[in-house]
């Protein structure tokens, strides 16, 4: 009997994915682009575990709105106080608002309501996180509260618009992601120029609007973190090249 002929096996080697954050370096295996935002950066493989990569995604995503949230906030109240608006916690800086007492409910109180429904919501993202699909359900009602199981993206009654259902819900995403990374550099910015100045971040764009060359970035760091120019010249500077060589007093 004529022998079976044999199959043939074809071995293709799939193309690295190059990294967005790095052109000429490969993309880890894990971030193969489907994740909104994927710039291919994890130099510690963080993600490498399937369940951690979508545990740092979905934290990702509400950190990054949260901060977009806190990047407002944070401006908001100083810009409607300086522009007259009244209301409680008008003009008021958002590193003062943990002492500000002009609510009609005293801050206790306000803050255990908080802790109560921000834990109910933390509890039932958790959940759903762990569970997908699990918290689609209303507990109180007979209501559906999401279309469908995606993580950090529910629609229905959070998605008024209908924006979610269109054609351009990748382009979205991006964009969301995208700035809700820019809010979160911004509320560390927003601590390090109240550290090094003492005010609010208005009140610092009108003073570097007002002398853009002496109220700056450089002119901060060098008074809060390094010298004074005209102390260094007068200590050894001076005595070392001479008396007449100036200095910038950045």
């Amino acid at each position: 009997a004529a022998a079976a002929p044999r199959a043939r096996v074809s071995r293709v080697a799939a193309a690295a994915k190059e990294a967005a954050w790095a052109p000429g370096n490969e993309s880890p295996v894990h971030l193969d682009g489907t994740l909104p935002g994927d710039m291919g950066f994890d130099p510690l493989n963080l993600g490498e575990d399937p369940q951690n990569l979508a545990w740092y995604s979905a934290a990702e995503l509400i950190h990054a709105r949260f901060a977009m949230l806190a990047s407002a906030g944070a401006v908001a109240p100083a810009l409607f106080g300086k522009l007259g608006v009244s209301w409680p916690g008008a003009g008021v800086e958002w590193y003062e608002m943990g002492t500000y007492d002009g609510y009609w409910i005293s801050t206790n109180t306000l803050l255990t309501v908080q802790f109560l429904f921000m834990g109910w919501a933390e509890t039932r993202r958790y959940m759903d996180l762990k569970n997908p699909g699990s918290a689609n359900q209303d507990p109180f009602f007979d209501y559906k509260v999401s279309e469908t199981d995606a993580i950090g993206y529910p629609g229905s009654a959070f998605d008024p618009l209908g924006r979610g259902k269109g054609s351009d819900l990748a382009a979205l995403k991006l964009k969301e992601i995208k700035n809700g990374r820019l809010a979160m550099l911004c509320t560390i910015a927003l601590y390090a120029q109240y550290a090094a100045t003492g005010v609010g971040p208005l009140d610092n764009l009108g003073a570097h609007l007002a002398d853009p060359w002496n109220n700056n970035i450089i002119t901060t760091f060098s008074d809060a973190f390094i010298w004074d120019y005209s102390d260094l010249s007068q200590s050894w500077v001076a005595p070392v090249l001479g008396s007449g060589v100036g200095y910038p007093a950045l």
